[in-house]
Parts: C-alpha cells; structure tokens; sequence
C-alpha cells in the first residue's frame, strides 16, 4: 500500500502530461478558416479564375525573385501575385508597396495598394502583392520590381 501511494503523483504528472500532448498535438494541426496562421495567404487552388499562369524567377545578382500571379483576370477587381523574394547575404530589407509597379499594353502604371506578407528583413521574404485594375481590360501586364540588388526585374504575362 506504502508503494502506491508513492506513485500517485507520479501517475498524475505523466497522465497530465499525456493529456497536454494529446491536446496539443492531437487534433487536426491546419488553421481553422478564418484564423491567422501567422503567414501570408496561399494563393488559391488551380479553381481561381485568374489561376494557370506562369510562375518567373528573376535570378538577377544575389537575390532569386520569384512572381506567380494567381488572381488575374477581366473578371477580378484586385490583381493579386504571389512573390518570393530569396538571398543568401545581406537582408531584404525593401518596402515591397514602393518597390513595385505593374505596367500594361498601354503603359498604365498600377501602384499596389497592400503587401500582405513578410516584413523587411531576412533572408526570405514571401507574400502577395495586389493592386487595383482598371475598367478596361490589357491583353498584357508587367510587374516591375525595382532596386532589389539590380535596377528593375521584368515578369510579364499575357492575360488569358
């Protein structure tokens, strides 16, 4: 009897501890629709319509840029391109709304209007870059990004 109630604090901390564990690695890990990650927006599944374009990386100097746009279409009032931006010294230490413009066919220049992503610094940066469009539709956009180790990166696509 003596040994058992030895054990009982013993057997209390490890079934705590069980439970904690099961708690906290247990149930289903992805994040909840509607709550924060911590991280920028995945951009949608192939079912977006503006989903199908090309994904370009610039690998101009030290830093590797890449831009997938994955909400670009006459049918979307935000254009919406993801971008990734990587490099192995120095820090990334850009304003990404200042930094990027989007050019079309006919020369219109687009500011972003939100960089929902990464802040400066670091090595790696990843986020989504929209801007506003306008009512008349461009066969063709070219995001410039400026300044980033080289004077200007050019991703271009026509739209579908």
């Amino acid at each position: 009897m003596e040994k058992t109630k030895n054990n009982v604090p013993l057997l209390v901390i490890g079934g705590a501890i069980i439970v904690a564990l099961f708690l906290a690695y247990g149930q289903n890990s992805q994040p909840q629709p509607g709550s924060s990650s911590g991280f920028p927006p995945e951009p949608p599944a192939q079912s977006s319509v503006g989903a199908g374009y090309e994904e370009i990386t610039d690998s101009q100097g030290i830093v590797a840029v890449t831009v997938t746009p994955f909400q670009l279409s006459a049918a979307d009032s935000v254009w919406k391109f993801k971008v990734v931006l990587d490099v192995h010294s120095g820090s990334l230490d850009q304003d990404m709304l200042t930094t990027a413009v989007l050019v079309d066919d006919s020369n219109r220049i687009y500011r972003p209007t939100k960089w929902d992503g990464a802040p400066p610094g670091g090595h790696h940066r990843e986020g989504v870059l929209s801007f506003m469009t306008s009512t008349s539709v461009p066969k063709q956009v070219q995001l410039k990004i400026l300044n980033i180790d080289v004077p200007e990166r050019n991703f271009t696509w026509t739209l579908k």
